[in-house]
């Protein structure tokens, strides 16, 4: 029996083969082609997935043929030089196959103007021609107005202008790039009046594309296939653009209307994989049972990712990790490149990656694309943009089990080399005596080797910060005070324990591997009995203080756990909430040792489980579904209902001393129920726009009251209150702790004022609850320090930029404080000191969305706050800042920005644009010549640009380069003309504008990515590698020594040269903070 075709199209758009099976989106197809129909341009965009090329292709192409005498052109290929071209000859070849129509030569099709061309085509309105230009974002973006674009621009703008009613244009747009719309308005007036929105599905639409499809299938078919109703509902339930982030389950969005509208794409990844599975079985229904068995929708997309790469062997897997950084965006957008380039990134051989390449291409993970301006070959890019989170996520769990495999290594080989120096000082001792002569002789050949080694590694130090880390949960030894356990993601992932309240840390055992600790619980009558929950090993528990630690998971069909909490009258009864299919509630009355689903809390997306400090026998269950309670310890449940919770979902709940009840509902807002209130009354936040995340009740402090909010622009607080949240009773717990999300937040029992606070940038703690925070012990986690930067006036204030903002310190690195106000949340990219005052500091930064990129701080006359500095540039991805010599105004500064090239300020505030003959927009480093002011280089991704009056104009400047994909550039600050370059194929040099030529002897491993002169010393220059390499060479690049074996085995992002100082060079490192390295004795070759 031939198996039936599958209605749906999985992550693929639909196309006009399938528009038969296209549903949901009919009312947008009339309203697109009724616009198209009577106006010469109509402008459509959308966010990424919401559907464009479908409702295109599918709807209202086939839409505008139906009509005689029609002809439609369809174009989404914009990576070519003839783009104009190729537009025109479709346009004539459509015409061409109408009855009747003309036919024109390709070469005179060419020649003539477009509007010209499509004025004789439609042969004075014989013909209708409609133009739909699809994913016009790729030519606004690989074609700035600067280059080849001008042509195809003017010539479009004529077309729209002449308003012919016989010729209509329709633009497709994403959202996010709708402002590059802008390059028209002087050419197309009234550019965007007939513009049109594409949303995301509706519920009842996705219903529609849901039972539709198979209502099609079934006429067509003998063997109709059923689906169940309430298969329907879930999925619609479960795929909604509000609740769904692949790759993050805990997030949610904060805009309540977008709370029922549907991925389309994940839609339909849902609906083809279980139609697989059930036809694939022989079934004739899409049933439930078998939707909750593959995992709900969330473990249906992990699992198109992980089941096909973990079935990759592990040599190709970690091949995928190195080559998913140059695919995707930590930010979590998808990035096209060539074979070559990633053979070059991840430095495996061309065969290797475009096997891999194939193989990911065959499970819809990547996809090929022609190629883009001068690349060579195919370029390769995400098959869809909802997988980049869930790729992020697998890369991030990749990479931890392999960090964790390489710690236990070390610790086994430490633990050998220990026993082997007690054999040799046993042996030692043994013969003394009798053979001291030859012994002394041997001592001294180790000690010499041992000085050697001790040596190398005193000329790297670790500062003490800034803080960072994720913290997530934590808990307090009941009985021993100033013991803290702590768990901690990242590369350094794991459980820890302090014994002094924070300043030295002991990491237990545990094992977790890929999986994330999300609760802690210690046993109150036991404290050497804890319980871990994961996501991903399910319960695991120690009854020896941490020494050891064994799975409890007998009857927990969901190894997904969320929270866990022990019942407060029996410490032997324990409840978790595991999220997912065959998920829920689970209940343990034996130490975890077996586990029973709790069935009055009928829900599989339970996320949190809190206990009230009134009363030791309710517990209370937060779901996506409501909001349940126990009043008998945890054995029987009910849901509540008005008033006793509030009308909308609850995000977080927290129960006070004194009987209150806080939530924080789905739209931000933070409410409180008094024991004697009768409905819930709100509690107004300090601004308006405040949007509350998290909420915590002082326990042990009647009316204290903890709120994590997040402002209007991004940014994060934490503001306490003493009053119940009372108005005009809020205070910000200050900069202290930055602006990173808080995750958890403990009152110590020990003492009644310590409180401790886990955020995604560290841990910190204040003594008296409310003011005086600070971070806690630096060593137990690190920042990952993208950009650092020496103060040339102070040789102890380094200025650092990481996930929360900015970190400042003025004494070498011992202390640091956040200097954030202002940037939100801001990524920081780069940092420039103004070299005329070095109080004056600049801040280039990444704000997806945002025109704003450029930030300034001056810390004097009171003023301690970033402002805004980017007035007339428009770009949200700073890359690159450059201060030049000036004469004659305050200042001369350069900024390179990702997307819209070099800008140019000479009071700090007002830019203008410096693109001249800059034909790649996508800056990434900027340096300028020693000696004269008006030479600059910008680095880009397609090679080096040089420009000789100051950024007026450029011009290219390559040969001898052979990798395009510059990663930095630097000049030598002592030889003028003499310029580095570091690319994935290594580091090149060029003098006197000569050709560039390789400079890499000595060096390792050559992907350079950041190159740093010494502006202290002639021909002294360092750079760093991808794989966290530091390199010094003294003779201007000729030779290079490794200075960094010892210094951190995590990767470098940035070197700095101190001008003052202990340190001859500084260093950020990810997740690893600052660096400083000291050179005591004179350069050796190894």
């Amino acid at each position: 029996m031939t198996r039936p075709l599958c209605p749906y199209v999985g992550l693929q758009p639909f196309t006009e083969t399938e528009r038969g099976y296209f549903f949901g989106r009919e009312r947008e197809i009339r309203l697109i082609t009724a616009n198209m129909r009577v106006a010469p341009l109509t402008v459509l965009y959308g966010h990424s997935g919401v559907g464009k090329s479908s409702v295109l292709r599918a709807g209202v192409i086939p839409a505008l043929q139906a009509r005689a005498q029609t002809a439609v052109v369809y174009v989404n290929d914009w990576r070519s030089d003839q783009s104009l071209d190729a537009l025109k000859l479709a346009c004539a070849e459509a015409v061409a196959a109408l009855p009747g129509g003309a036919g024109v030569p390709s070469a005179a099709a060419i020649d003539l103007p477009l509007d010209v061309l499509l004025l004789m085509l439609s042969d004075r309105g014989r013909f209708e021609l409609f133009i739909v230009l699809d994913q016009f974002e790729d030519w606004l973006t690989y074609r700035p107005a600067e280059t080849v674009a001008t042509t195809f621009d003017e010539e479009l703008a004529r077309v729209i202008n002449r308003r012919d009613p016989h010729i209509a244009m329709l633009l497709a747009v994403r959202a996010d790039a709708l402002f590059r719309l802008d390059r028209y308005r002087t050419r197309i007036p009234r550019l965007l009046e007939n513009s049109l929105r594409l949303r995301h599905l509706s519920a009842e639409a996705a219903e529609r594309a849901i039972r539709q499809p198979l209502a099609v299938h079934n006429a067509h078919n003998n063997v109709p296939i059923a689906i169940d109703d309430a298969v329907v509902d879930a999925v619609i339930g479960d795929v909604t653009a509000a609740e769904f982030r692949l790759g993050e389950h805990m997030e949610r969005s904060v805009d309540p209307s977008a709370a029922r509208v549907v991925e389309a794409p994940l839609l339909q990844l849902v609906m083809t994989r279980l139609w697989d599975v059930e036809v694939g079985a022989g079934s004739t229904t899409l049933r439930l049972e078998t939707y909750e068995r593959l995992g709900r929708s969330v473990q249906i997309a992990e699992s198109h990712l992980d089941h096909s790469l973990t079935a990759l062997p592990e040599p190709e897997q970690a091949l995928c990790a190195d080559m998913f950084q140059w695919l995707v965006t930590p930010s979590g957008h998808k990035i096209a490149q060539t074979l070559r380039d990633l053979s070059a990134y991840s430095g495996r051989p061309e065969p290797d990656v475009s096997n891999l390449l194939a193989k990911l291409g065959d499970a819809r993970i990547l996809r090929a694309l022609p190629p883009v301006l001068d690349a060579r070959g195919e370029r390769y890019e995400l098959f869809h943009d909802v997988l980049a989170s869930g790729v992020l996520s697998w890369r991030h769990r990749f990479l931890a089990a392999q960090q964790s495999e390489r710690v236990r290594r070390e610790t086994e080989e430490r633990l050998a080399e220990e026993r082997r120096q007690r054999w040799k000082r046993r042996l030692d001792r043994v013969y003394r005596a009798g053979v001291a002569a030859l012994v002394g002789l041997v001592a001294l050949g180790i000690a010499i080797g041992i000085e050697r080694e001790v040596h190398i590694r005193a000329q790297w130090h670790e500062l003490n910060g800034p803080p960072g880390g994720t913290i997530a949960p934590l808990a307090i030894d009941p009985q021993v005070p100033n013991r803290l356990y702590v768990a901690l993601y990242g590369r350094d992932g794991g459980v820890y324990r302090t014994d002094d309240g924070g300043q030295s840390w002991a990491r237990l055992p545990v094992g977790l591997g890929q999986n994330v600790a999300m609760a802690l619980a210690i046993d109150p009558r036991d404290p050497a009995r804890m319980y871990l929950g994961t996501a991903g090993n399910g319960v695991i528990g120690t009854v020896d203080g941490g020494a050891t630690w064994s799975p409890l998971n007998d009857g927990l069909f969901n190894l997904n756990v969320l929270d866990l909490m022990l019942a407060a009258d029996d410490p032997e009864h324990i409840l978790v909430v595991a999220y997912g299919g065959g998920g829920g509630l689970f209940s343990s009355r034996d130490h975890g040792e077996h586990w029973y689903r709790v069935n009055d809390v009928d829900t599989q997306q339970a996320f949190r489980l809190v206990s009230s400090p009134r009363d030791a026998g309710e517990v209370t269950v937060l779901s996506e579904r409501g909001v349940f309670r126990s009043t008998d310890g945890g054995t029987r449940f009910y849901l509540l209902e008005s008033p006793d919770v509030p009308s909308d979902i609850v995000r977080d709940w927290a129960v006070g001393s004194d009987g209150t009840r806080y939530a924080i509902v789905r739209d931000g807002k933070l409410s409180r129920k008094s024991v004697h209130d009768q409905e819930w009354v709100d509690i107004l936040l300090p601004d308006r726009d405040d949007y509350g995340i998290r909420v915590w009740a002082d326990t042990r402090n009647e009316g204290w009251l903890y709120t994590a909010v997040r402002s209007a622009l991004g940014s994060t607080a934490l503001l306490t209150s003493r009053a119940t949240g009372r108005m005009g009773s809020w205070q910000s717990a200050g900069n202290e702790i930055g602006r990173t999300p808080g995750i958890e937040l403990l009152t110590d029992p020990h003492h009644p004022r310590r409180v401790y606070y886990g955020t995604s940038g560290g841990l910190y703690h204040s003594n008296d609850g409310m003011t005086g925070w600070a971070p806690i012990s630096t060593t137990l986690a690190k920042s990952t320090v993208g950009a650092i930067l020496a103060d040339p006036v102070d040789g102890k204030r380094i200025w650092a930029s990481v996930e929360g903002g900015v970190y400042r310190s003025d004494n070498g690195g011992i202390l640091w404080s956040p200097v954030v106000d202002g940037l939100y949340a801001a990524a920081v990219r780069t940092l420039a000191i103004n070299p005329r005052d070095h109080r004056d500091v600049f801040a280039g930064v990444y704000r997806p969305g945002n025109v704003e990129s450029i930030f300034r701080f001056h810390d004097g006359a009171g003023h301690r706050a970033w402002t805004g500095s980017a007035n007339g540039s428009k770009n949200d991805d700073t890359r690159a800042l450059l201060f030049r010599p000036s004469s004659v105004t305050t200042m001369s500064l350069f900024a390179g920005t990702f997307g819209s090239g070099v800008w140019h300020t000479h009071d700090g505030h007002n830019w203008e644009a410096r693109n001249q003959g800059l034909a790649r927009l996508d800056v990434v480093d900027l340096a300028g010549d020693a000696l004269s002011a008006e030479t600059l280089y910008a680095a880009t991704g397609g090679g080096v640009y040089r420009s000789q009056d100051g950024g007026i104009s450029w011009m290219a400047f390559n040969d001898g380069l052979e990798d395009l994909q510059v990663h930095a550039i630097a000049a030598d600050q002592w030889r003028s003309e003499t310029v580095f370059a570091g690319t994935a194929r290594g580091l090149f040099v060029s003098h006197q504008g000569r050709p560039w030529r390789p400079a890499n002897n000595g060096v390792d491993r050559t992907n350079v990515i950041v190159v740093q002169p010494d502006p202290r010393q002639a021909d002294v220059i360092y750079i760093a590698t991808d794989t966290g390499g530091v390199y010094r060479s003294d003779d201007g690049g000729e030779r290079w020594v490794p200075i960094s074996q010892t210094a951190t085995t995590y990767a470098i992002n940035s070197l700095t040269v101190p001008f003052s100082g202990r340190y001859a060079l500084l260093a950020g490192a990810a997740e690893a903070g600052v660096h400083g390295w000291v050179r005591r004795y004179a350069w050796q070759d190894p």
